[in-house]
């Protein structure tokens, strides 16, 4: 037998999710120098996934390589790839990372935290992960933008 969903309850978790996580995002975001990103730059994102063991970026666009930047800045080695709905234009990755489809993502890394980078579309992207059977506390958010 079929689980029923209510999607109203999950959109109105999704936007609560969203308000809170922009505001802490907002908060602990210290903008890097110049072009370089500083150690302590982000270090809210960069304290929150420290502990998780596979990491997917969401957007492999100009935020979605700010973050892996961030990341790398401060150690942090767990990204395991960037998920994109057009990864197609992407076929030499980013970085040292390849760039896969959102689907795909899910389907290889089942356990992975997703942080979604793109300003635009950002529901419709949190939804689509939710829709696919990423739980709501395996979501984040990178607010670079």
């Amino acid at each position: 037998m079929k689980e029923t969903v209510n999607v109203v309850d999950i959109v109105s978790q999704i936007k609560s999710d969203i308000q809170k996580k922009t505001g802490e995002i907002q908060q602990s975001a210290v903008p890097p120098v110049g072009n370089r990103v500083q150690k302590t730059s982000y270090k809210g994102i960069a304290e929150r996934v420290r502990d998780k063991e596979e990491i997917i970026i969401v957007g492999a666009g100009s935020y979605g390589k700010k973050l892996y930047e961030i990341f790398k800045a401060n150690g942090i080695e767990s990204v395991q790839c960037f998920a994109d709905n057009s990864s197609a234009n992407y076929v030499n990755g980013v970085y040292d990372k390849r760039v896969i489809s959102i689907e795909e993502a899910v389907k290889e890394y089942k356990e992975a935290y997703y942080i979604v980078t793109p300003k635009y579309y950002l529901m419709e992207i949190i939804r689509q992960l939710v829709f696919q059977g990423v739980s709501i506390n395996k979501i984040d958010i990178y607010g670079g933008f």
